[in-house]
């Protein structure tokens, strides 16, 4: 099937958590160096765009996520911006100091969630598959074994960051993670081909 991401990062990580349920995943820069606009209103919105996308393109089973960050303080700001919002800065480190202190300046609670909405375009239908993992935001960021917020978002019951995480830990709780075990259960049981 094919990634629907030009995102190097993603596509290392999709790729690493499906490859123990046998599925082949193809990126989609394989055939086309087109990124699609993320002009949906919702994670869900988003992740058909680039399935939707990527099937058009190359007519084989298409998968595309959609995740953000959503902190509680900030009425879930950055939320389905999160990716837009990074690209204002020059590091993630700096975008993640600019909503830190926009919290401590609000004396607005640390807490925080990751939402991802991953999009199953067949040629019969559209399927979505979605993970929330709750947590906390930190400063000090920590870690650099996750990318983007990684390093900013302590999830609950857990000590260390997404960026401290082995990642193999971190994919068995991580939104991402959650959402692809949702979908690897549906094509165990489902014919997409």
């Amino acid at each position: 099937m094919v990634l629907a991401t030009q995102n190097p990062n993603k596509v290392r990580e999709l790729t690493t958590m499906l490859a123990p349920y046998h599925i082949l995943a193809i990126p989609l820069n394989e055939f086309t160096d087109i990124e699609v606009p993320e002009t949906g209103s919702t994670l869900r919105e988003n992740a058909k765009l680039k399935a939707d996308f990527a099937f058009e393109i190359t007519g084989l089973p298409s998968v595309a996520d959609d995740s953000g960050l959503m902190l509680k303080g900030l009425e879930n700001k950055p939320g389905i911006a999160t990716a837009r919002f990074a690209k204002n800065f020059p590091t993630y480190q700096d975008a993640m100091s600019t909503l830190y202190q926009e919290l401590t300046e609000k004396e607005a609670p640390k807490d925080a969630f990751f939402s991802c909405v991953i999009a199953l375009r067949t040629k019969n239908d559209t399927i979505f598959f979605e993970g929330v993992v709750t947590g906390q935001v930190v400063w000090p960021p920590r870690g650099n074994k996750a990318f983007a917020f990684g390093p900013f978002f302590q999830p609950s019951g857990y000590t260390q960051t997404f960026g401290e995480m082995d990642p193999d830990e971190k994919n068995k709780i991580s939104h991402r993670g959650i959402a692809v075990h949702k979908l690897s259960s549906f094509l165990a049981k489902n014919d997409i081909f």
